[in-house]
């Protein structure tokens, strides 16, 4: 089959507007809901480029509309058990095209990329009336690990970029180095899910939620050890029964808050400065017993840490203190 490559240039200049729309919309979807459901995710994305695209049409014999991936989102998250988070959000949003497991295909005595890729179209109740061009184009995702990510960079650079085959031993040493990253994925993954069982890991484990809920409001980062600290220090303003079912009252305070969080985060999202333990995980327990208690509150908050800061949150919050 002979392409018309002149053509099949134009076209696709004609059209990567519309592609690079549907990206930013997917993308938009994604994170809003991967916020939502608390989870940490990278969420990455291209058009394919002009020369890619027509290489791939050259390569594969492909005609132009069986290239899928004009569109391309990549979702990374820290560790495998989040992968399934991801999976359902996908799966939730879209209209599901295709899924493929790379894993499934590899066997289970041999080693390779074992990322997941979507291929989806928006559902009809997702595009606003000026995205109606966009319903029918398609986007791949592909959900993938920090280390995951990395074996996929690093394989692309080392096993294609050469313009001269790889010769076997050293492909070897690039499926041994997979093998080593896959170890490392699900070691990572245990340990964060043992280091939450540990005696005395309280704190963590609260942190973990409140992260979660954190991640709804905001995408920013934030210090952990001083989130820990914090908490450590906090705790003691809930009794022994509320300190066993303290997720699920923060669970309560920020659904019955909701609206007004995101409006605080929002407010005060991008202002340098700010009250600096509102765009920390703990701000919930301030904000919480800001609310139930300000005056126990202030007390113990003035034995580690300024009042002035629990002063400008509380105003922020609109509950200025006494």
């Amino acid at each position: 089959m002979t392409v018309d490559l002149r053509a099949v240039r134009e076209r696709w200049l004609a059209e990567k507007g519309s592609y690079e729309r549907l990206l930013g919309k997917v993308q938009q979807i994604l994170e809003k809901r991967l916020r939502a459901e608390g989870l940490v995710a990278h969420v990455t994305g291209r058009p394919k480029g002009v020369a890619n695209l027509l290489k791939k049409i050259l390569k594969k014999g492909y005609e132009y509309e069986k290239v899928t991936d004009k569109a391309a989102a990549r979702v990374i998250v820290r560790f495998r058990h989040e992968v399934e988070t991801v999976l359902r959000v996908v799966e939730e949003s879209f209209e599901i095209l295709r899924k493929e497991d790379k894993a499934e295909a590899l066997g289970h005595n041999t080693v390779g990329y074992s990322g997941i890729h979507y291929d989806v179209r928006l559902k009809l109740d997702s595009a606003k009336p000026e995205d109606i061009d966009l319903r029918g184009l398609q986007c791949e995702i592909q959900v993938h690990t920090l280390c995951l990510n990395l074996w996929a960079s690093m394989d692309h650079e080392l096993s294609y970029k050469p313009a001269v085959p790889v010769p076997e031993d050293l492909k070897r040493q690039i499926y041994l180095l997979n093998a080593l990253l896959e170890i490392a994925d699900r070691s990572f993954d245990s340990i964060s899910n043992e280091i939450a069982r540990l005696p005395g890991a309280y704190s963590m484990g609260l942190l973990q939620i409140l992260e979660q809920h954190f991640y709804r409001f905001t995408g920013e980062t934030y210090d952990r050890e001083l989130s820990r600290q914090v908490i450590d220090d906090i705790a003691v303003l809930y009794d022994s029964s509320e300190l066993d079912r303290l997720s699920s009252i923060v669970e309560v305070f920020v659904e019955v808050n909701a609206s007004r969080l995101e409006s605080v985060f929002n407010e005060y999202k991008g202002i340098e400065d700010r009250p600096l333990f509102l765009f920390q995980p703990e701000a919930f327990l301030i904000l919480e017993r800001l609310d139930k208690d300000p005056h126990v509150l202030e007390e113990v908050w003035t034995r580690r840490y300024p009042r002035e800061e629990l002063e400008r949150l509380s105003i922020a919050w609109g509950k200025p203190l006494d």
